[in-house]
């Protein structure tokens, strides 16, 4: 049980040095979270306990809530209008063409 609190503790720093570093490089502080957490993770400082996946898995959902609330609704549909043209083309491409491609190899088989 000791473990958990030193687990938190070290969480909470992370959190504040990614804040600060954030507000000195100008950047985003997700940024710093994925980083900071890639190396806390690759240097075995965390265990791997489900408790600290849950947390993470937590701290994704908070970041998309979070990004959902600094999207435009007007931009959002633009983009989903865009990526769904571009599907259709890709999709309208792909097919037509793995039906000339039967065409033409049926030719020479």
């Amino acid at each position: 049980m000791h473990y958990i609190w030193t687990e938190l503790f070290i969480l909470f720093l992370t959190i504040f040095v990614a804040k600060i570093l954030a507000k000195k490089t100008n950047t985003v502080d997700v940024l710093w979270y994925i980083v900071l957490g890639a190396v806390l993770g690759n240097l075995h400082i965390l265990s791997e306990d489900h408790r600290i996946e849950f947390l993470g898995e937590i701290g994704i959902i908070l970041v998309m809530f979070a990004l959902g609330f600094e999207e435009n609704l007007s931009n959002f549909l633009k983009g989903v209008k865009k990526a769904w043209g571009i599907c259709d083309y890709w999709c309208d491409f792909s097919f037509f063409g793995r039906i000339f491609e039967r065409q033409i190899f049926r030719i020479f088989y």
